[in-house]
């Protein structure tokens, strides 16, 4: 089996792709077990992450803007929010781990209630409010 890694350019910039339909959010599975080593290589992206460990147990490492790094060691049903901007790496420290990730793009929670939504993120679903709003 072919190992994979994060495709990045020459710094370190992974160009999230986004699923076809227009709404820029991306989910997916990383499977550790498939990457080289068990390990997600140095990265950054221009947008947020969540990860929600599912199976196993998995130590992140995120750089921080006064370039000292900050460790956690996760288990399964906990998560991590990286910022956008932020160079980090992961391992599954157990093998079989498997995080989710949900990837929204910078400027998904720049909007207040009673703005408009952007029509790049309402174009792919009719039937979507063309306003962000409240229920109280």
């Amino acid at each position: 089996m072919e190992r994979t890694a994060v495709v990045v350019d020459e710094n370190l910039l992974e160009q999230i792709q986004y699923q076809g339909g227009g709404l820029p959010i991306l989910l997916c599975e990383d499977r550790y077990n498939e990457y080289i080593n068990g390990e997600v290589n140095c990265h950054w992206h221009d947008e947020f992450e969540f990860g929600l460990v599912l199976k196993g147990q998995v130590e992140f490492n995120v750089h921080q803007p006064d370039e000292s790094r900050e460790s956690w060691v996760l288990h399964e049903g906990q998560g991590i929010f990286i910022n956008a901007r932020a160079l980090h790496t992961a391992r599954q420290i157990r093998r079989g781990t498997v995080v989710l990730c949900l990837v929204l793009p910078g400027d998904f929670f720049s909007h207040q209630l009673g703005d408009p939504i952007p029509e790049k993120y309402t174009s792919c679903c009719p039937g979507v409010p063309s306003r962000i709003v409240s229920d109280s």
